[in-house]
């Protein structure tokens, strides 16, 4: 008798369980990023993550604007990983990518001087898309059905096979040519840079986004030329179109990276250069700058400090050791999450950077033991790390040092099983509060002078 019930339950089930949707058509747009549409004419888009996403990285790479994670989040049930796919709508999609997905599902698509017509697709016979689904796609609501039906006499609130909709231009969102387009680029143009990342002076709103950009990481050398013989030597260097004095100038040139650092430059350029007003500088304005602030890479060829620093330079090629490893094969990798305990590191949002940089600290690890034959080691894998005999940490310098020590004995015990040094690798990974304009990473390596000697616990 208990066998017959649980037949029947999973016999029930069987046959309410709702068949998988058709699929009409699919549009493949890159490897991690595909969309369907389902014979109920909705537009399904998935995307699989990368190794490593967080939220945001992946909304702000399909949509444009990493603040949509939360919609995508929540759609999603809050769950990413690498495995699987999650689902993103139409409308938050870049533009681009908009359009790719329309022209790709409905190839007889296209925009013209009236605005995009739409060609009806499907099985014949049968109803087509809505025009509550065309409003949707291409306008961004629904509710605009009845604009698109007014534009189409004799057009009925269905579709069939074949049929042509014309949805008129002023109805269009941006991303298929709508009247919007333009102000919508130029407002992202805007956004690349809150307008609190300059506090001292912020480029004009309708700049491109490239002149916008940080230019500190640009290639080749800018034309600077010298004067020598006033009181105080310097370099002119002339600003170019959508340049500003706080990254194309005092970051760049003297390679100050903290707010701080950077203000006080900004502050001495300003008054070294009679400057009243920052924001109004016009393009082509020459700003002197002080060779002593100078980085040794915009000196002059034949000054002292120049010529010190491309010796030391040569030097160091001289001694560098080249090892190649397939896959990372026979590298073992220290990995090192920096602050945490009684030092939090910078705050933001209320995250701490020990958090953070936890954080990558883990998806980096997984990444490398995926995707690599390296070993992988990690300086803390908990809040406590438990001395013997105990130690109650409550000095963050003491914390500091406590790690490279424990970074050293992996080391130490990386050699005695053979690993040559040149294959072992530390990484300490932080988060540091720079000036708002820099993005992206630097790597920190210790100059000669500040590795000699040794540290005691007294």
């Amino acid at each position: 008798m208990v066998r017959w019930w649980v037949c029947a339950v999973l016999f029930a089930a069987a046959v309410t369980a709702a068949p998988p949707p058709k699929i009409i058509a699919t549009a493949q747009i890159t490897p991690e990023l595909r969309a369907l549409l389902a014979a109920d004419y909705t537009i399904d888009i998935s995307v699989l993550p990368h190794d490593g996403d967080a939220w945001t990285r992946l909304a702000k790479r399909v949509t444009g604007d990493a603040g949509n994670w939360r919609a995508i989040a929540s759609l999603n049930n809050e769950k990413l990983t690498s495995e699987v796919a999650v689902h993103v709508p139409l409308a938050l999609l870049r533009h681009e990518l908009q359009r790719q997905i329309i022209t790709t599902l409905f190839p007889k698509d296209s925009l013209t001087p009236a605005g995009w017509k739409h060609v009806a697709t499907g099985p014949a016979g049968v109803e087509s898309e809505s025009l509550w689904n065309i409003a949707e796609w291409f306008t961004g609501s629904g509710e605009n059905y009845a604009a698109i039906r007014t534009a189409n006499p004799g057009q009925a609130l269905s579709t069939h096979p074949g049929d042509v909709v014309l949805i008129p231009k002023h109805l269009l969102s941006a991303a298929f040519g709508g009247e919007g387009e333009e102000l919508t680029a130029s407002s992202k143009t805007a956004e690349v840079r809150k307008s609190e990342d300059d506090p001292i002076e912020r480029a004009p709103a309708d700049a491109p986004a490239a002149d916008v950009a940080m230019e500190a990481v640009a290639t080749g050398q800018p034309s600077l030329t010298y004067e020598r013989n006033a009181s105080e030597p310097f370099a002119v260097y002339r600003l170019q179109k959508g340049e500003a004095l706080y990254s194309s100038v005092a970051i760049r040139f003297t390679g100050r990276v903290y707010s701080k650092d950077v203000g006080d430059v900004l502050d001495r350029l300003v008054h070294f250069n009679g400057i009243d007003d920052v924001a109004k500088i016009p393009v082509g304005y020459a700003v002197k700058i002080p060779m002593s602030l100078l980085l040794p890479d915009y000196l002059p060829a034949d000054d002292p400090r120049r010529l010190a620093a491309e010796m030391i330079q040569r030097e160091s090629a001289k001694l560098a050791r080249r090892t190649r490893a397939k896959g990372l094969q026979g590298v073992h990798i220290v990995l090192d999450a920096g602050h945490g305990g009684t030092d939090p590191g910078a705050i933001c949002d209320g995250v701490s950077e020990s958090s953070y940089v936890y954080d990558v600290m883990n998806r980096l690890k997984t990444i490398l033991e995926k995707k690599s034959a390296a070993r992988v080691s990690v300086t803390r894998d908990e809040e406590c790390v438990l001395t013997t005999p105990k130690y109650e940490l409550d000095d963050p310098v003491i914390g500091v040092h406590l790690r490279w020590y424990l970074a050293n004995s992996i080391f130490r015990h990386a050699i005695k099983r053979g690993v040559p040094k040149e294959k072992i690798v530390f990484l300490s990974i932080h988060a540091d509060s720079l000036h708002p304009s820099l993005r992206g990473a630097m790597a920190y390596i210790p100059a000669e002078r500040y590795v000699t000697g040794s540290y005691r616990k007294s």
